[in-house]
């Protein structure tokens, strides 16, 4: 399938469509559906559709996607796909095992468990304070 409309650089990268089939083992024409897809439902160009979707699969779009490209992804996205933490938002050690409701951990080694408990009782106390940190 040859993809037109517009300028050369705005198809989307042949390389980019191989590589989502190797990685995702999908055949040319799933891979388009999939792009196709993600045009439908945030009305973005096939390449920007063909890189988001690269980038939520994992692969490394960064030889494919201009500054632009990244730009409406980030637009599409909210802060783009990769996530942003805060101080206050520490996303748990990926040596920790869950198990609780309240997302206590079994294991995590060091002086990791230490940080991320600070972290922790210092994230519900704000939370839990209508004015923020007390003076």
């Amino acid at each position: 399938m040859a993809e037109g409309g517009g300028s050369g650089s705005r198809a989307i990268p042949p390389g980019l469509v191989e590589r989502l089939q190797t990685a995702l083992r999908l055949k040319r024409r799933a891979v388009y559906s999939n792009i196709e897809q993600l045009v439908n439902r945030y009305h973005v160009e096939r390449r920007v559709a063909a890189i988001l979707f690269a980038s939520q699969n994992g692969i490394n779009i960064a030889r494919f996607a201009s500054p632009d490209d990244l730009a409406a992804i980030r637009a599409i996205t909210g802060a783009g796909t990769a996530t942003k933490v805060s101080p206050l938002n520490v996303p748990a050690p990926s040596t920790a095992t869950r198990s609780g409701p309240e997302g206590e951990f079994e294991s995590i080694r060091g002086q990791d468990a230490i940080i991320y408990d600070l972290l922790l009782t210092i994230t519900n106390f704000a939370e839990r304070s209508q004015t923020g940190w007390p003076l």
